[in-house]
């Protein structure tokens, strides 16, 4: 919304989701497989009608939020059309490592490895804060990124009146603390 507000157009391709229904314009979807089990979907990371119309949007720039499967689709589409890439580092990954069954050490060194080598190929690396920032130098000894925080709209939160909730759970009489965030 910020980028559209400032001029830019933008157009959004990401993988389907069960049950979504895009209601904004220029959002174009790979196909994703359902994974039960997980409540998971997992990206096929193949689409020839998205292979037709990149090259007919003329980007400026592709920026890439994940560094597998689609993340991987941006670098060949940045590479074949000769596009600018810029990746945002969102999290520490090789705290995912507890989710696979192997040596921790083997998997968190792929991870910083498997990194290292996406980020190679990009042109710029965006992270939102300057730990995160540190940690992929520390990573991959390269410094070509930037930290702008993750931007929220405020907008809703200015006229917000917790009576209601206070008054849910007993506690009018207490201070409280709210937060939005990711705990992960």
């Amino acid at each position: 919304d910020a980028l559209t507000r400032m001029g830019h157009q933008v157009f959004v391709f990401a993988q389907e989701t069960r049950g979504y229904e895009d209601r904004e314009p220029f959002i174009f979807r790979y196909p994703g497989i359902e994974i039960p089990r997980y409540d998971y979907s997992f990206s096929l990371p193949v689409s020839p009608y998205i292979d037709w119309v990149l090259p007919a949007l003329k980007p400026d720039v592709i920026h890439s939020n994940h560094s597998v499967l689609l993340g991987q689709v941006a670098v060949e589409k940045s590479e074949k059309h000769d596009i600018p890439l810029v990746f945002t580092l969102h999290t520490r990954i090789t705290q995912y490592s507890y989710m696979l069954p192997f040596s921790q050490v083997f998997i968190q060194g792929m991870m910083v490895e498997s990194l290292a080598r996406y980020i190679e190929r990009c042109q710029h690396v965006v992270t939102p804060s300057d730990n995160i920032r540190q940690m992929l130098a520390n990573f991959c000894g390269v410094d070509k990124s930037t930290t702008i925080p993750t931007g929220i709209n405020l907008a809703p939160y200015q006229d917000a009146d917790g009576a209601p909730i206070r008054r849910k759970y007993g506690l009018e009489l207490k201070r409280g603390v709210g937060t939005n965030g990711r705990v992960s």
